[in-house]
């Protein structure tokens, strides 16, 4: 067989095998557009069933100024509305927008219940604004459970928000929130942390009327526990004292009543190598 047949045989199975492609391709899209017209005429349907109505919503919450249908209607959820149209991530987002809210869960369960789960944010400090107080998780965020004024049995900051700018004023709000851990961690009950005009850092202990003083750069981790140990020092307790100056590294500088000043200072002067120094640097 020569070239020139061979050419033509190829161009006929070529032409060949072209048709058999269009002829499948026409098909594979005939079906699919069946298919598609099918779907588009029955999902209403199933979507649309009362079956999948909405019938219940179950909510759990570990705060009590945001009940149940509260939550639903925040989220979006409404008797009727088929399951199936429920936006869980949309409903997620709304309900976490509180700012109290730390984290919100949001799952349907079919055919017809939505669950819900809404967890508050833990407040480890108090603070106050102009309209009143607010409370302040351990992340810094400062909210309000709902419109509820806060009466927490919290440490209270204050003078953080004296600097001009946002990132200053939360670098101060994070310090503060530093001691008050290091505070509960040396086992000192803290009633507030003040950062006075001249950036230095005091803390009040709970029970009596003394001021600590712990400088413009404390360091809480070293410092608190050299508190709780010169307040265990101290015979008559912390109420004795009216400041205590901890900015020193190797004393605790002391201001008490006359006829105390002695004993107070030489018991403290006998465990300061010990439990009240500590090691080198502004403390």
């Amino acid at each position: 067989m020569t070239l020139r047949p061979k050419l033509r045989k190829l161009r006929t199975d070529l032409a060949g095998w072209s048709r058999i492609v269009v002829i499948s391709a026409a098909c594979t899209v005939a079906v699919c557009a069946s298919a598609f017209g099918a779907y588009t005429r029955i999902w209403p349907a199933v979507v649309g069933h009362s079956y999948f109505k909405l019938r219940s919503v179950k909510v759990r919450c570990n705060s009590a100024v945001a009940g149940p249908s509260m939550l639903a209607s925040r989220a979006g959820l409404f008797e009727g509305t088929s399951v199936w149209n429920v936006d869980t991530g949309r409903a997620e987002t709304a309900l976490a927008a509180a700012p109290w809210v730390a984290d919100a869960r949001v799952s349907r369960r079919f055919p017809g219940q939505v669950s819900v789960e809404v967890y508050r944010r833990v407040p480890v400090a108090a603070t106050v604004g102009a309209d009143g107080p607010y409370l302040i998780d351990s992340e810094g965020v400062i909210y309000r459970e709902e419109e509820q004024l806060p009466f927490a049995d919290l440490p209270y900051l204050t003078g953080w928000d004296q600097a001009g700018e946002r990132s200053a004023r939360i670098a101060l709000l994070r310090r503060s929130l530093g001691i008050v851990k290091s505070a509960d961690t040396s086992g000192v009950r803290v009633s507030e942390v003040h950062i006075d005009e001249n950036g230095l850092y005091w803390v009040y202990p709970e029970g009596g009327k003394l001021a600590v003083r712990l400088g413009d750069t404390p360091d809480p981790d070293r410092q608190l526990p050299r508190l709780a140990a010169v307040m265990a020092a101290i015979p008559r307790g912390p109420e004795a004292l009216t400041e205590l100056d901890l900015t020193y590294p190797d004393r605790a500088v002391l201001r008490v009543g006359k006829k105390q000043v002695s004993r107070v200072i030489s018991i403290v002067a006998g465990r300061s190598r010990r439990d009240v120094a500590g090691e080198g640097g502004r403390g």
